[in-house]
């Protein structure tokens, strides 16, 4: 009898458990390379290595303090500076507080989510564990197209938006911008396709509310998600006890995050850079000789580097993506409410950013792929529904194959050495031109982190920006047009 019902569940989840296995194997493989390749672990680990000295000191000193990881007498033989590197460095990303402690600027709820791998196998299974959630969400998004498409178009938009886009350059890099991704598109899974199991809204509420550990900016998500669940409850879409059972789950781990923020940062919101940024969000205020003070030149200019700068761009990079507007008005027809909210995170994630910290979104350190990386997860079910709808179609097989093959060239390039996707590299541009043999001197670059001021775009760059919002507005009417006449 136990065997009948676990041969029922391979059979009837066999398609998951292949996309898990096969983006699994190819993210291990990455990861197996990456630690190969680079030795050092600040090159290796992602957001320098300081998630993982969180986990460390947690693990070996059941402390939040860094001062207990970097002062140790006897180092983490799993985790070790090189013997040049000073205490300057190791006590980066940390602030002293009043007792004297250091604390991590980072929230400490990914260290607890890589705290089994890392107990393990050191590094090495801290990899692993954001390899499994790549791969995860790599299921979720298959779950989720094949709700509204068939197994077939779901399995090849998995794959695609596994491999084909920057998911897989951050595959197995240990930032909180990975976790968020998936912990998102999960919580719009269980909300929208769960919704009648206590189970899974009870997981969502946790999700969404053990969110705040990962990073504080996961509150704009919740500003769209609990008032959609409200909506959802007032129009009879989720009953009343699965509703306060999401509600209890969301409180508590939302009130255990604060109170976490509240003893280790003496503050409900975080740390001093997290205080700053919500208090822009909040009032447009600004400190004197704070990183955030030159948030207003940049603003307006975020979006255009966000989706279409040289170095940035998320449309140059995974151009495959924005083939999700031919699926708008299919996702619309199915459930309107569901683009609502794919719009509505989309939307406030982008817009606080841009309020908040604008220059992170094209610094010479950070890629802005990386900070909305979980938009790409949500792109794929429109996507879907277009592919279903125009597979046919040989000038969209033209085009989606023109736009793959761009979007490998760079996955894969990026993939192999993660290194060469940060801005103004020299082998970043060779690659940017290998991949569009000149055609990038028409992307808008706004140049380095630069409070002093950014590049104005020439007017190649305006025809280009213009030219891509036309096709990707024409894109979204093309489909509302033929429903017409097929309605006629």
């Amino acid at each position: 009898m136990k065997q009948s019902s676990i041969k029922k569940f391979f059979k009837y989840h066999k398609h998951s458990i292949l996309i898990f296995i096969v983006t699994l194997t190819i993210f291990s493989i990455i990861n197996i390379y990456q630690e190969a390749y680079h030795a050092q672990p600040r090159r290796t680990t992602g957001d320098e290595p300081h998630y993982i000295a969180i986990t460390s000191t947690i693990l070996r000193h059941q402390s939040i303090f860094m001062d207990d990881f970097f002062l140790d007498e006897n180092p983490d033989p799993n985790f070790t500076f090189h013997p040049s590197i000073d205490n300057k460095l190791r006590k980066w990303h940390a602030d002293q507080r009043s007792d004297g402690h250091y604390v991590s600027q980072h929230s400490p709820g990914l260290a607890y989510v890589l705290i089994p791998g890392y107990a393990i196998s050191g590094i090495f299974g801290a990899l692993t564990t954001m390899s499994l959630i790549s791969s995860f969400t790599a299921v979720v998004i298959f779950k989720f197209t094949t709700n509204y498409t068939t197994t077939k178009i779901g399995f090849l938009t998995t794959i695609i938006f596994s491999f084909a886009t920057l998911l897989l350059t951050w595959s197995n890099q240990i930032y909180a911008d990975v976790a968020m991704m998936f912990f998102l598109i999960l919580i719009l899974y269980f909300i929208f396709e769960k919704n009648q199991s206590s189970f899974y809204m009870g997981i969502s509420g946790a999700l969404l509310g053990f969110g705040i550990f990962l990073k504080i900016t996961f509150l704009t998500i919740d500003l769209v998600l609990i008032p959609l669940i409200f909506l959802m409850f007032l129009k009879h879409k989720i009953n009343l006890k699965n509703f306060a059972i999401f509600l209890i789950f969301f409180t508590f781990l939302s009130v255990m995050a604060l109170l976490n923020n509240f003893y280790t940062y003496d503050s409900l919101l975080g740390g001093i850079h997290t205080v700053q940024s919500v208090n822009i969000l909040l009032t447009g205020e600004t400190e004197e000789g704070s990183r955030f003070t030159q948030r207003s030149e940049y603003t307006f200019i975020v979006p255009i580097e966000i989706f279409f700068g040289k170095y940035h761009g998320l449309f140059i990079f995974s151009p495959v993506v924005m083939l999700f507007v031919l699926g708008i008005r299919s996702l619309w027809d199915k459930n309107n409410l569901l683009l609502i909210t794919l719009v509505l995170v989309s939307i406030v994630f982008v817009v606080s950013h841009m309020i908040v910290f604008p220059p992170s979104s094209f610094g010479g350190w950070n890629p802005p792929f990386r900070y909305f990386i979980l938009l790409i997860p949500m792109m794929a079910i429109p996507f879907a529904l277009g592919f279903q709808k125009f597979s046919k179609s040989w000038i969209y097989r033209i085009l989606l194959l023109i736009l793959l093959g761009i979007s490998v060239a760079f996955s894969f390039a990026f993939a192999y050495d993660r290194s060469a996707s940060i801005e103004h590299k020299e082998v970043k541009t060779q690659i940017i031109h290998t991949v569009y043999q000149g055609i990038e001197v028409l992307f808008p670059s706004v140049g380095k982190l630069n409070f002093s001021g950014h590049h104005p775009l020439t007017i190649s760059n305006e025809i280009f920006l213009i030219s891509m919002v036309v096709l990707l507005t024409i894109g979204i009417i093309i489909p509302f047009i033929k429903k017409q006449k097929v309605a006629n």
